[in-house]
């Protein structure tokens, strides 16, 4: 029995969102609150200029989900 031909699958590309995410953060929470409204009014960040729509949004909801952390009572940084 001969086995079918394997279908040509393109080389593995990882994920590039993480990656985004993480040189975003590089910057400092002032310059990444800046962030979230340049992505929230749809325009994008040089970091995420080569991102499909869907990869810019899931790189706004993580930065998102990483400054809500900075932004509760007593967090890193809150001099309250």
């Amino acid at each position: 029995m001969s086995e079918k031909p394997k279908a040509h699958q393109p080389p593995f590309q990882a994920d590039p969102v993480p990656q985004a995410v993480e040189s975003l953060c590089r910057r400092g929470c002032a310059a990444v609150r800046e962030i979230i409204i340049e992505l929230e009014a749809g325009r994008p960040v040089a970091e995420t200029e080569a991102l499909s729509v869907e990869q810019r949004r899931r790189v706004l909801a993580e930065l998102k989900a990483i400054m809500a952390v900075y932004d509760e009572p007593g967090a890193p940084g809150d001099e309250a």
